[in-house]
């Protein structure tokens, strides 16, 4: 039961952390396409882009813990219980963090440490 669902949490975790490396790609992309001509970004509409997406990504980060919290619930090894409770807390610092338009390099530690909580989790559990 808890790898059907811990799964789909998995992939969710994963692809809320591989929203914020899309960004850094694009500029990338944008720098070669561009060449050595300046690139023309309008800070406000950015801002507020990525403002209204961290928001989102917020929220997203939220539902999830919620699903680790009914994970927890259903668990009887310790191990598995303390990985999962772990993973709980960092998604509530990486969701304040979101919630606050922080998405850097520290946010991305986070979500990286979640997943690794969570696979951890699901390796202890087949044990």
């Amino acid at each position: 039961m808890m790898t059907k669902k811990l799964i789909p949490t998995i992939i969710a975790v994963t692809a809320v952390s591989c929203s914020f490396l899309s960004a850094g790609t694009s500029l990338k992309e944008d720098i070669r396409k561009n060449g050595d001509k300046p690139i023309q970004l309008a800070p406000k509409e950015a801002l507020k882009k990525h403002s209204k997406e961290s928001k989102v990504v917020a929220n997203d980060q939220d539902e999830l813990a919620a699903d680790v919290q009914d994970l927890i619930q259903d668990q009887t090894s310790k191990k598995v219980i303390t990985l999962l409770e772990e993973a709980e807390l960092l998604m509530g610092e990486a969701t304040d963090l979101l919630e606050a338009k922080k998405t850097g390099g520290n946010t991305i530690a986070i979500e990286t440490e979640i997943i690794e909580k969570i696979y951890e989790a699901a390796k202890q559990k087949k044990k």
